[in-house]
């Protein structure tokens, strides 16, 4: 009987999907599907991994589970901070169709196909923001990644959120006023009510885009608007932090991966020293998955 590996990497709008068997180490498919955070949906998750598998195969899973393969299912998902999610999904009666199931974190699997299973940090400048660390013979560290907005500094959302409180103080005259503020009051067609209306909804999608415009006025003009160069320098001391404190648990100074639609945009206001740590990430999340799983079966 074959046996397969799948490996996913499961967030809050997607999930990513790769099956490989895993004598051969043959790529048999790649899937996008649903979304897979286990805090918002156990349901949801399943399905859209289930869904995703069985696009793969073209076939149901109940009809190829212990009958045609032996399947091995390593699942990096969003929302595993959160102990009752994480045994329900696990318990959940899709999890019957699969001979051996790893539930991980989908920071976990990121850092481990970043930097190919090696010592290191990711660290993940998205709508969010989260650092991880894995370290041979210590337990996995995480920094930040709590949820918005009590947590997720420096991150997409951050920047929406701390880029709308300046807007709102200008048009108070409480601050000076600013082309980046003008550039951002724009996106609302210069009306009051609209901005109103659609930051009171405290949306972190809504704040995540209202970042996008920060970011895309300092692609278009660069540096020098003193609150764009503020707000992207408070960002970064944001991530400096997190890099301190990874730092603090790991004992040394450890390749640091970047990842994230943010990330490239603050790389440049990064202390040298710190750029200097920065490597290229080496693989995909849901390759990251397969790569624990393969590991996992040579130390068994």
């Amino acid at each position: 009987m074959r046996n397969l590996i799948i490996g996913v990497d499961g967030g809050g709008t997607r999930s990513s999907i790769l099956l490989i068997d895993s004598t051969t180490e043959e790529v048999l498919g790649r899937q996008e599907s649903g979304p897979a955070n286990i805090n918002s949906s156990v349901e949801e998750s399943w399905s859209s991994i289930i869904r995703g598998i069985e696009r793969i195969l073209g076939a149901k899973i109940a009809d190829i589970a212990t009958k045609q393969y032996n399947l091995t299912l390593v699942a990096g998902l969003a929302g595993t901070e959160i102990s009752s999610a994480c045994n329900e999904f696990k318990n959940h009666e899709y999890s019957n169709y699969f001979n051996s199931l790893d539930l991980l974190s989908d920071a976990h699997i990121a850092c481990i196909g970043a930097l190919n299973g090696e010592n290191g940090s990711l660290i993940n400048i998205g709508t969010g923001t989260i650092g991880y660390q894995i370290q041979t013979g210590k337990e996995p560290n995480r920094v930040s990644g709590w949820g918005f907005p009590h947590s997720d500094e420096g991150g997409g959302a951050w920047l929406g959120i701390e880029a709308t409180r300046l807007l709102f103080k200008s048009l108070d005259k409480r601050v000076e006023p600013s082309s980046l503020l003008d550039f951002l009051f724009s996106k609302f067609d210069n009306n009051l009510d609209e901005l109103i209306f659609l930051s009171n909804q405290k949306s972190q999608n809504w704040f995540g885009k209202a970042g996008s415009h920060v970011i895309e006025f300092y692609r278009e003009n660069g540096k020098g608007d003193r609150h764009l160069d503020d707000l992207m320098t408070r960002a970064t001391n944001e991530i400096i932090e997190v890099v301190n404190a990874l730092d603090v648990s790991s004992g040394s100074f450890l390749p640091i991966c970047l990842a994230g639609g943010i990330s490239k945009f603050l790389f440049d206001w990064l202390p040298e020293h710190i750029q200097k740590r920065v490597v290229e990430s080496r693989s995909t999340p849901e390759e990251g998955a397969v790569s624990y799983a393969l590991n996992k079966y040579k130390k068994d």
